[in-house]
């Protein structure tokens, strides 16, 4: 995707009923140098922000012939190094691949349940970068780097096993969206993680 020499692990794949999710990781445990100004979407990425919700016309892969769900989204968080004189800054971006991410429906009900999960997403970056900030490791200096950059990765894997199991528990009481007053409340409480989470959600 957007970040560059990043290694693509994808290290889930969940099967629902209305639609499905994949999670994928962006891993970097080597500095290097990129923009941190906020990313800009293009025709692979969609970068999460709270003013730009998912549309149809985003979900532009083809459905697989053997899938019987009637959309896919792929997204995930991507994780960084970034040295900034002697310090290096993890940097973390939630994101939905455009070309992975699939529908067979326009239905808007279903598409507020993708829009769950891609936020889910990002609420499990924001508890990633609480958990760094509060393990001290969010800035590393550069002398602690081989040694916290393991810390890091640690708190990065934990925070993504996390966030996999908010996606499966979503999807089970609402039944992927089937049980719509179910689906109403975790719609409710997602808005409400982001907003307690809200001093999270700066990038860098």
């Amino acid at each position: 995707m957007n970040i560059a020499v990043s290694i693509l692990i994808p290290i889930a794949a969940i099967s629902l009923v209305a639609a499905s999710f994949n999670s994928r990781v962006e891993t970097n445990a080597i500095p290097i140098f990129v923009n941190l100004q906020p990313q800009k979407d293009n025709a692979d990425t969609i970068y999460w922000n709270q003013d730009r919700k998912l549309t149809w016309a985003d979900f532009q892969g083809k459905a697989p012939e053997t899938r019987w769900e009637k959309a896919n989204t792929d997204a995930g968080i991507s994780f960084a190094t970034v040295q900034e004189g002697e310090i290096y800054k993890i940097k973390l971006l939630t994101m939905f691949a455009v070309k992975k991410s699939w529908t067979l429906t326009d239905d808007a009900y279903i598409l507020s349940h993708e829009q769950g999960h891609f936020d889910i997403t990002e609420i499990g970056r924001r508890k990633i970068r609480k958990a760094l900030i509060e393990n001290n490791c969010n800035e590393i200096p550069q002398d602690r780097m081989k040694k916290d950059i393991h810390k890091v990765e640690d708190i990065y894997r934990k925070g993504m096993d996390n966030m996999e199991k908010e996606q499966e528990k979503y999807d089970k009481e609402t039944n992927h969206s089937i049980i719509v007053d179910q689906q109403k409340r975790w719609l409710e409480k997602i808005a409400n993680d982001l907003k307690d989470l809200d001093k999270y959600a700066q990038i860098d």
